[in-house]
C-alpha cells in the first residue's frame, strides 16, 4: 500500500474531506455540532457517508444534504 504510515495536516475540515468517501466522528468535540453539512457534502464523492460514533452531528442539517448518516446505537433511519 502507498499510503501505508502517511499523514496530511488539512487547515480546514472542508479540504480534509475533498474526494472523500466517508467521515468518521470518534469525538464529542463541541465543532461538531456545527458544521456546515451541505457545505462539506458538495466536497465528498457520492455516495458519502458520516458515520457519528458519539451521537454529537447535528441530525437535521445532514438530512438537507445527500450524506448517508449512521448513529452509533442507531443505526440508519428509513
Amino acid at each position: 500500500d502507498n499510503h501505508m504510515g502517511y499523514w496530511r495536516k488539512f487547515n480546514t475540515i472542508f479540504d480534509s474531506v475533498e474526494n472523500t468517501d466517508a467521515i468518521v466522528i470518534m469525538t464529542e468535540w463541541e465543532e461538531f455540532k456545527y458544521i456546515d453539512w451541505v457545505k462539506i457534502s458538495k466536497r465528498m464523492r457520492k455516495p458519502s457517508w458520516i458515520f457519528d460514533t458519539r451521537n454529537i452531528c447535528n441530525k437535521k442539517e445532514i438530512e438537507k444534504t445527500n450524506i448517508n448518516f449512521w448513529q452509533v446505537g442507531i443505526g440508519k433511519e428509513n
